[in-house]
């Protein structure tokens, strides 16, 4: 690479610099890529048609081309724009003049709402100058598309899938500094479009009796049909949840026209009539009698057995199929077993089903079962059988030696937008978590000193096998992927660099006067408790242009020990947003759900269903959960505390909570509004 002054004209370049652009604009005819774009119109410079002849018929094309554009005066950074124009695919000639000029994007200014139909081939376009040229990495829904590098993505047949917040991160090394910075955000949607049969079901279908009938088609619609309504006849049949029919072991009632009909909220169509005929049947008056209907227990707990019965009178032999909501199920010698016997004209299938924490977790709780009995001209189904499981984690209960809470809620910003939420939400958690039998610390508007003599401080009160949940709400950014928590007295930045970064004020904070998450976790996993949840909202947002020397002390970070949650309000490089009645998204969901008996990984997926329901921040904002916790602990486990606590840590928290005007025993929260009283407890 040459390193030029940017307003350099082309004549003025050394001589080897000069040979070295002449020789990579002569290979695979670059230089007639670069006059084509002259001539199209773009820029101010253009050529004429018989030029370009001119220049083929040269021993050295490039070298008139150069000799054009110095007639004109072009200056280096002219002559890079110049290399910009077509398709990207001159950026080797570009790069060969370095002009040490800082990245900028021009396009887009600011996020972008998109809506496309359905298999639309779309591209979305990142303007971007500097020099050196910045390297491109395309983001979806804040994952990396594999081989996406150019400032340019093309989506082809743009489907559902597709759907999400695109953005563009760029990355320039400068005078051997690396700085960051992300696009605008690229929000695609699918436009709503009524249904529309691609493949239509056969006019006619035969099928032999006792096999299986299926009936297929194709549509294509957005929204997605929730379900799919079929007729036999005009008479309706059966809802199905995808566009297809499956009818076992068919007899002679199953012949007959079907057709299905598809609605969303755009509008609905059906398909055509399908003949269905049934060859080989014997038409017999007897059909199974259900001697005795499966019964199930009044409740059941975790690894417990389900043993459900059913038994038939039929002159034809008869087979069984078992269903789980409504879902096929068969024999596997383990958790399912099956069987089958006979005893002239009845028949009976007997069903033992164990009930695992795993299974329960991946059907949501929820157990109902029939039978099928199917002879060889008909069938019967048995009722439903609802089978009721207790909430519990197997035949393990789970305590806390102690339950802690630190709640930290950021208000009154000095250099920043004052908040109003944090205040709220942190006295609302604490209510939560105090009938939980939590006791409580919440600490509003916290200076940097006094928000690490907290951290310092709480920590000395946890110990091995306690639960420890922490909460911050306030200003947040990140930093190449480390997230930091704002002290109400972090201060700015540089003037010019603040302006550099860009819109939002939270991005304009000096690291090194904020908290990092990881210094909370190196605190709080020092007694190594049982369970610590940390709670995040704030924030995320990429600031670059920050050297290493103010990111994170790596002697901080600690191993992994099976026993942390995080709950995010949003996912990196996105905002978390206030609600109008005072409460932030996250605290406006998480508050109903907290007190709830379930485990700490199933609140999260909770609060995460709940929040999909939030309409007001809708693809603006994405909260995040992760953890390596590996016990189903829950917030409502009881705590035990030992004699020695009682007279130790226990002793040292009813002195805390004095200072605030609570009591042991009510485990309430200190009174935050007094700095001066925040710092004495500290």
């Amino acid at each position: 690479m040459n390193v030029v002054n940017p307003d350099t004209l082309l004549e003025e370049l050394p001589g080897n610099v000069f040979a070295d652009i002449e020789r990579c604009l002569n290979e695979n005819n670059s230089w007639q890529k670069l006059a084509e774009a002259c001539i199209n119109g773009y820029g101010d410079n253009m050529f004429r048609g018989c030029d370009i002849k001119d220049m083929q018929r040269s021993v050295s094309p490039a070298r008139m081309l150069l000799n054009k554009f110095m007639q004109m005066n072009l200056q280096v950074n002219e002559f890079q724009a110049l290399c910009m124009l077509k398709d990207n695919s001159l950026v080797h000639i570009h790069n060969k003049l370095v002009t040490n000029v800082p990245m900028q994007i021009y396009s887009p200014e600011e996020d972008m709402k998109l809506v496309y139909k359905l298999n639309e081939t779309i591209e979305l376009v990142v303007e971007v100058d500097g020099s050196p040229l910045p390297t491109c990495q395309w983001y979806h829904n804040n994952q990396v598309v594999p081989g996406q590098t150019s400032s340019t993505l093309t989506i082809d047949k743009f489907g559902v899938h597709h759907e999400g917040v695109y953005h563009c991160l760029l990355r320039q090394s400068l005078k051997g500094e690396v700085s960051e910075m992300a696009s605008g955000k690229f929000c695609l949607s699918v436009k709503p479009t009524p249904p529309k049969i691609v493949k239509d079901l056969p006019e006619e279908i035969t099928v032999i009796h006792h096999e299986d009938l299926e009936l297929t088609f194709e549509v294509e619609a957005y929204p997605k049909p929730e379900d799919y309504v079929w007729y036999k006849g005009n008479a309706r049949y059966l809802s199905t949840i995808e566009p297809k029919l499956r009818i076992s072991h068919v007899d002679s009632l199953v012949a007959g026209q079907y057709h299905c009909e598809v609605q969303n909220d755009e509008g609905s169509c059906s398909t055509r009539k399908a003949s269905v005929t049934v060859l080989g049947s014997a038409l017999s008056t007897s059909r199974p009698q259900i001697l005795r209907k499966p019964i199930a227990n009044a409740s059941y707990n975790v690894n417990d057995w389900v043993h459900l019965s059913c038994r038939v009178q039929c002159c034809q032999p008869v087979t069984f199929t078992c269903f789980l909501n409504n879902e096929l199920i068969t024999s596997d010698g383990k958790e399912i077993i099956i069987q089958s016997s006979s005893d002239k004209d009845e028949y009976e299938c007997k069903l033992s089903y164990e009930i695992t924490e795993d299974n329960m977790e991946r059907l949501d709780w929820k157990l109902k079962f029939h039978f099928e009995a199917a002879s060889s001209v008909d069938r019967v189904l048995t009722p439903d059988v609802d089978v009721k499981v207790k909430p519990e984690y197997g035949k393990k209960t789970y305590t806390a030696r102690n339950k802690w809470a630190l709640l930290v809620g950021n208000s009154d910003y000095s250099a920043a937008k004052k908040l109003t939420a944090p205040f709220n939400d942190m006295m609302a958690l604490a209510d939560e978590l105090k009938k939980l039998r939590f006791r409580v610390l919440a600490l509003t508007s916290l200076k940097e000193d006094q928000f690490r003599n907290a951290l310092r401080n709480f920590s000395q009160l946890v110990q091995k096998d306690d639960y420890v949940v922490f909460y911050f709400a306030g200003h947040g950014f990140s930093v190449q992927k480390f997230d930091y928590m704002v002290p109400v007295d972090a201060e700015l930045i540089s003037e010019q660099a603040a302006v550099n970064l860009g819109r939002n004020e939270y991005k304009k904070m000096q690291p090194s006067h904020c908290i990092d998450v990881d210094t909370v976790t190196s605190h709080l996993q020092s007694a190594n408790p049982a369970l610590i949840l940390y709670i995040y909202d704030m924030c995320r947002h990429i600031q670059s242009n920050v050297s290493s020397s103010k990111l994170p002390d790596s002697s901080l970070l600690v191993d992994a020990k099976a026993n942390s949650y995080f709950i995010y309000a949003t996912s990196l490089n996105y905002d978390a947003f206030e609600v109008e009645d005072g409460m932030s998204c996250l605290m406006k969901q998480l508050k109903s759900i907290i007190g709830t008996k379930v485990s700490v990984g199933q609140l999260g997926q909770r609060f995460k269903e709940l929040f999909r329901r939030t309409k007001e921040v809708q693809e603006r904002q994405i909260p995040r959960t992760e953890g390596d916790l590996a016990e189903p602990r829950s917030l409502t486990d009881d705590a035990c505390p030992t004699a020695e606590d009682k007279a130790g840590v226990l002793q040292q928290w009813q002195r805390l909570s004095s200072v605030g005007g609570g009591t042991e025993e009510e485990c309430d929260v200190p009174s935050c509004t007094d700095q001066r009283m925040c710092a004495g407890m500290l």
